[in-house]
């Protein structure tokens, strides 16, 4: 029960926080949407990386999108 109100308190905090509103699908993104924007953010002010490095980023968002780690 206490693991459950965590969770509808931390999807709210998300939803009303950082979460963008998508105009194209009237509607805020999901959380493996915004996990994927700051993932594409970070890849494409890295272009210095090299290819591994760039599949290391992939991994460790990853386990966030897992919500593994934050």
């Amino acid at each position: 029960m206490e693991n459950e109100k965590l969770k509808q308190i931390s999807d709210y905090i998300f939803t009303s926080k950082y979460a963008r509103y998508n105009e194209k699908l009237k509607r805020r993104e999901t959380w493996e949407e915004a996990v994927d924007r700051v993932m594409n953010m970070h890849l494409k002010r890295s272009s210095f990386l090299t290819e591994d490095n760039k599949n290391e980023i992939k991994w460790a968002f990853g386990l966030v999108k897992q919500q593994r780690v934050v």
